[in-house]
């Protein structure tokens, strides 16, 4: 009996060839669709999980008013643990950008500082060593599996040496350990991991200053954090009594935020950890894969329920046959299962290729045939069981009832152009409309950010990072460069704009607290960034107490609540400046990305500075040349250093990333849902057409235009563009305007014009998918068409 009814099924699927093709592709990709987008967002929340204790790490960050501040003091949590009993364990990290010797070769990594237990707080695998003893010496280093494999190759680095820059000299470092790859997403990520102690050989004394927040600090707690909450507010009272506003409330609070919760709650970078992501992407990349997969779910149903009408008559005859009610049933939902079951193998050979060719685009790399993943062909399996029961029940239900005699009526007509159908297209419209709104907005969006005027010229300045040893040769380095041609400005700066920050506590003359972002630069910065001053001037010798002048922006000033500005000394200390002069007030510019409103910003003429970057301005035609030179001559004068350097306004743009890769994946969505629209009418126009070729052979006959039988078999189309115009508009309002845009302190224009072009999209697509089937019908000789009659 199967084999009888498979036969049938492929007999089925031959006869209608092209409706079943059509089918096929669509589900294949609403499927693989679903698959990518699965096994990404399972990724995504088991991130962190193959930790031991995962959910009973927290992460110490610190509040002052609305502003959040990832760090800690060095006792604080050794002093932590002792005091509060719920707190079993803690750990230390801090990162550094340092250079690094192997053999003869100089490189720059990111070296994360950690006390001695990190690779037993946390279960990191290793491939190499011991994890109680990698990290007990000083001069010890772990190294990434990936590091590894870069330097070393396949030998195994054991008890190998490499050099690394700390204090302004190299030191040996004995390798003691390699890291496994981590079985799943690692928020706490390394490359080379050494002993804490390392930071502070330079300057001991500095662990024992409670208010130095430069270290991050994980505890472990014995059950759940809130016995250790509860004690907090007694352990600041105890070792920061003099930290209380006028009022008599602590300035600030410790804040514990959970490891597991870190990847998917927007937590803050540092210590060796990534920048967390916002769950909502995950909702919105679950969404867009299910629209996908419902667009191509209604397009089987649609085409499945269009040509029901024509196997009314082979309905008939199986009746009379003796053919049994439940026997159609089966046979119309077998079909349905195998043109599924086909469609989900399909679906898997195009979800693993999509992990690869999207993988960029995605920032994960990961594979479908894993063997943890078996839950996801589960729900693969569920989700076709489910398409084919949809797809197919309806047809077979309806025409199992019909009467024998009634389905060799001529004008009986099942599928086509009935409600269930004109509703399913009309939301297939409307997840259109919003689809393709919600890309361009994305798109209107990261172009206003990339071309808005930031208050500086980003364009052209090469960013060159010079080490802290190199400080005394700085002055030299910078004379040098401007001597060459291809240079027309070069400025000193502890930052580079997305280059580091750093963030002074500042208490307002009525007492209130306020957050002051600082760096320190050289008199030739405003000129060199093209700048503008609105008041005062820039840095020169006029003040005997040259450490003392600052610049400030707009947004201090109004902070502030200064009239009349230049000349004023601050009454307090601000950062490491005591009293400072303000001498000029600069325009507000955008130093961080266009998510946040600018803040209030200081500029310390500070002419020793500890980290620096010099901003080279060149020449437009010379930027190639210039760049050759200034290599030869920093590598010249700093011959143990690895020449690092980059494009400001590269480094601008990296802040969108993000933005960049949603828009990407919001766009290629929308393509993939308007081909599985088009796909689908493509069908139903056709079949349409053949449906009413009779009527439109005698419509020309009685003398019809082409145009008018265009628009006769166009026009319900239409009308339901309209009806799904008029849905998406508040749905994609509320996504875009009141969702996503909400995120940016400055933001595009959001208004009639997107709809209109996003209806005039649709249309145009809509009109060439119909109109194509529409024209070649009208087109057909009506002699043809009648003859039958």
């Amino acid at each position: 009996m199967l084999r009888i009814v498979l036969l049938t099924a492929l007999r089925s699927f031959r006869k209608n060839l092209t409706i079943s093709v059509i089918n096929l592709v669509g589900l294949s990709l609403g499927l693989a669709s679903c698959l990518v987008a699965g096994i990404y967002i399972k990724n995504d929340l088991t991130a962190d999980k193959f930790h031991k204790d995962a959910d009973r790490i927290f992460r110490v960050s610190i509040k002052i008013q609305d502003f959040y501040m990832s760090g800690s003091s060095y006792l604080f949590g050794e002093t932590l643990q002792e005091e509060v009993p719920e707190v079993i364990e803690t750990l230390k990290t801090s990162d550094r950008e340092l250079n690094i010797r192997i053999g003869d070769e100089y490189y720059k990594h990111q070296v994360v500082f950690a006390d001695s237990n990190f690779l037993t707080f946390f279960t990191f695998p290793l491939r190499e060593g011991n994890r109680q003893k990698a990290l007990t010496g000083l001069r010890q280093v772990v190294l990434s599996d990936e590091m590894s494999r870069k330097y070393f190759g396949a030998k195994n680095p054991l008890g190998q040496t490499i050099q690394i820059e700390i204090d302004n000299v190299f030191a040996d470092f004995e390798i003691t350990g390699v890291a496994e790859p981590t079985p799943a997403y690692s928020s706490m990520y390394f490359d080379f991991l050494v002993p804490l102690e390392n930071n502070y050989l330079a300057d001991p004394n500095s662990k024992n200053d409670w208010n130095r927040f430069f270290l991050t600090t994980f505890i472990k707690v014995d059950k759940d954090i809130a016995p250790v909450e509860k004690a907090m507010p007694a352990f600041v009272a105890k070792h920061f009594p003099n930290e209380r506003d006028a009022n008599g409330d602590f300035r600030f609070e410790f804040l514990f935020k959970s490891y597991a919760d870190h990847h998917l709650n927007g937590g803050f970078s540092g210590g060796g950890m990534r920048e967390g992501k916002s769950k909502q992407s995950l909702m919105v990349l679950g969404g867009i894969a299910i629209v996908i997969l419902v667009l191509a779910c209604f397009n089987f149903m649609n085409l499945t329920n269009a040509q029901s009408s024509r196997r009314a008559i082979e309905v008939g005859i199986r009746k009379v046959v003796g053919a049994q009610r439940q026997q159609l049933i089966r046979q119309f939902l077998v079909e349905a299962l195998v043109l599924s079951a086909i469609a989900a193998f399909l679906a898997l050979g195009l979800a693993e290729l999509s992990l690869v060719v999207f993988r960029d685009l995605l920032q994960t790399s990961i594979s479908l045939f894993a063997l943890v993943n078996w839950d996801v062909f589960v729900g693969l399996v569920a989700v076709t069981l489910i398409t084919a029961v949809l797809a197919g029940s309806y047809p077979a239900f309806i025409l199992a009832n019909l009467n024998a005699i009634t389905t060799f009526r001529k004008y009986i007509k099942i599928g086509g152009s009935n409600w269930v159908t004109r509703s399913v297209l009309s939301l297939q419209f409307t997840l259109s409309i919003v689809l393709i709104v919600c890309a361009i907005v994305m798109w209107k969006q990261q172009s206003y950010m990339i071309e808005k005027d930031l208050g500086f010229n980003e364009e052209q300045v090469l960013v060159v990072k010079v080490n802290q040893k190199d400080t005394a040769s700085t002055d030299y380095l910078k004379d040098e460069i401007l001597k060459f041609p291809e240079v027309s400005h070069v400025s000193r700066s502890s930052h580079a704009f997305t280059r580091g920050s750093s963030v002074s506590h500042h208490t307002t003359p009525d007492k209130k607290s306020m957050f002051i972002y600082m760096m320190s630069v050289d008199a030739d910065f405003i000129d060199a960034m093209q700048m503008q001053i609105v008041k005062g001037s820039g840095f020169s010798n006029a003040y005997p107490e040259r450490g003392s002048e600052i610049m400030v922006n707009e947004k201090l000033i109004k902070e502030l609540g200064l009239q009349d500005s230049i000349g004023i000394r601050l009454g307090s200390r601000v950062g490491w400046v005591e009293k400072p002069i303000i001498v000029g007030v600069v325009k507000d510019f955008h130093h961080h990305m266009l998510k946040y409103d600018i803040q209030p910003l200081m500029f310390l003429n500070n002419y020793r500075l500890e980290e620096t970057y010099l901003l080279v301005r060149l020449q437009r035609e010379q930027i190639v040349h210039g760049i050759e030179k200034i290599k030869a001559l920093v590598e010249k004068t700093n011959p143990n250093s690895a020449f690092e350097f980059s494009f400001l306004d590269e480094n601008v743009a990296k802040q969108y990333e993000a933005e960049v890769r949603w828009s990407g994946i919001i766009t290629l969505a929308t393509a993939m849902a308007i081909f599985l629209s088009v796909l689908g009418l493509l069908g139903l126009a056709m079949f349409t057409a053949e449906q009413r070729k009779k009527e439109i052979g005698i419509r020309k006959v009685l003398g019809a235009s082409l145009g008018h039988l265009v628009s006769l078999l166009s026009k319900g189309y239409l009308i339901l563009i309209a009806i799904a115009f008029v849905v998406a508009i508040p749905a994609s309002y509320y996504l875009m305007h009141e969702y996503w845009l909400s995120n940016f302190a400055y933001k595009t224009e959001f208004g009639w014009p997107i709809y209109l072009l996003a209806l005039t999209i649709l249309i145009s697509i809509v009109a060439m998918a119909i109109g194509s089937q529409t024209v070649r019908a009208a087109l057909q000789n009506p002699a043809e068409t009648l003859k039958e009659e």
